[in-house]
C-alpha cells in the first residue's frame, strides 16, 4: 500500500490529477498513470498503460510539459516515459577492434554517417573523420584498421525537405 500526501488535486469530467512534490497520478475510468518526477517537472519514469493524456486543456490550471510540448520536444518526453532513450547519445564500443567478422555497427537514419576514429584502444591516435555509406558493406580506418558498418534504421526513398 502507498501512501500519498496529496498537495493540489484537479477534477474534470472523468478525470482526476493528483500532484505531489515528486510523484503526479492521473486517474480516468480506463487508465491509472503515476509519474516520478523530478525538480522543474521534467519526467524521470513513468509507469502507464498509455503514452496519452487528455488533449484539451484543464481549465484554471497551468498545463504540464507534456501537455504542451510539440513536435520533437514531445518525442522526446514520450520515449522518456516509455523508459527508452530518443537519441542515440552513447558513444560507440571502443572495448574492442572492429574486424571485417565482426565491424564496430553505426546506427544512422541517413544514408551516409561521419565518423571519426581514434583508433584501438581509444585515443591510441588522432581523430581521422572518414564516412560510412549504407552502398559500402564495410569501411576501415587508414591509421589502425578499425573496421566500421553502417546499419541503417532510416526510411528508404524519403526525399530532403530543405
Amino acid at each position: 500500500m502507498i501512501t500519498l500526501k496529496i498537495l493540489r488535486i484537479h477534477t474534470r469530467k472523468n478525470l482526476c490529477v493528483f500532484f505531489q512534490p515528486k510523484i503526479s497520478i492521473l486517474f480516468s475510468k480506463t487508465n491509472i498513470t503515476i509519474y516520478k518526477t523530478v525538480e522543474r517537472n521534467f519526467i524521470s519514469k513513468s509507469y502507464t498503460k498509455k503514452d496519452t493524456l487528455p488533449s484539451k486543456p484543464v481549465e484554471g490550471r497551468i498545463p504540464t510539459i507534456l501537455e504542451q510540448a510539440t513536435g520533437i520536444e514531445k518525442f522526446e518526453l514520450l520515449k522518456k516515459i516509455a523508459g527508452e532513450e530518443a537519441f542515440d547519445l552513447e558513444p560507440l564500443d571502443a572495448s574492442r577492434m572492429g574486424t571485417l567478422k565482426d565491424p564496430i555497427i553505426v546506427k544512422s537514419l541517413e544514408k551516409t554517417r561521419l565518423i571519426g576514429c581514434t583508433g584501438f584502444p581509444a585515443d591510441s591516435h588522432n581523430v581521422l573523420w572518414f564516412e560510412l555509406s549504407k552502398d559500402r558493406q564495410n569501411s576501415r580506418c587508414p591509421e589502425c584498421g578499425n573496421v566500421y558498418k553502417l546499419d541503417f534504421i532510416g526510411v528508404e526513398n524519403t526525399s530532403n525537405h530543405h
